[in-house]
């Protein structure tokens, strides 16, 4: 039998991903990135988080120049959400976007392979730590039970081809939104938070055909 959408939401785990990249400090209005974002994370954060575990994850926030730079801020779990925006707030933009290997992390953490998992990526900037996040969207769509990345792509600079963050939406059916300025993020991370609510649930089993006794 296939399981009810609330059960399904109960089962499905999320993890957010919060670019700490040095660039969250360019300005937009007059206003750094990173601030803009700390302003509308709430518009995220909807009554999706009631019934779902929960967590963040940050890169480049603690050290320039270190593609390693990954950290779990708030573990997966449920009724995060109050600590997830306390600890947006304490980030300081600092080093590089290994946002590949973040979103890899992530999925590995929710048990992709197990459990239905959803992503959602909030970058300022490409992936500059030499892999390619199209390919590895290909893979947690093919290896992972229900896996799902919705991305924003933030204040992106006008030369910036942005088809190395849209196909890791597009290749693990999440939706892919570009925001430049303020408002627009907020209606980014709105029509997300809609999308991750409205998680479909999965196919459901079907049931063995009955045998039939055998004709003498």
């Amino acid at each position: 039998l296939g399981l009810t959408g609330t059960a399904q939401a109960a089962d499905e785990n999320v993890m957010v991903v919060f670019d700490g990249s040095n660039s969250m400090w360019g300005q937009i209005d007059g206003t750094a990135k990173i601030e803009i974002a700390r302003g509308v994370m709430e518009n995220l954060l909807g009554d999706w988080t009631e019934d779902r575990k929960v967590g963040l994850m940050a890169y480049g926030h603690r050290q320039r120049g270190d593609c390693s730079d990954i950290e779990t801020l708030v573990a997966p779990g449920a009724d995060t959400r109050a600590a997830i925006l306390d600890r947006i707030n304490a980030i300081t933009p600092t080093g590089k976007t290994p946002l590949t290997d973040a979103i890899e992390q992530a999925a590995t953490e929710l048990s992709y392979t197990d459990t239905p998992a959803t992503v959602v990526l909030i970058s300022d900037g490409l992936e500059s730590c030499e892999r390619d996040p199209c390919a590895l969207a290909d893979t947690l769509e093919s290896r992972g039970v229900a896996f799902t990345a919705h991305v924003v792509g933030f204040g992106l600079g006008a030369d910036q081809d942005s088809g190395s963050l849209s196909c890791i939406a597009e290749r693990t059916g999440g939706q892919y939104i570009q925001a430049a300025n303020a408002d627009e993020l907020g209606r980014a991370l709105g029509a997300i938070s809609t999308a991750v609510a409205a998680a479909p649930e999965p196919e459901p089993v079907p049931e063995p055909e009955p045998e039939l006794p055998a004709v003498t």
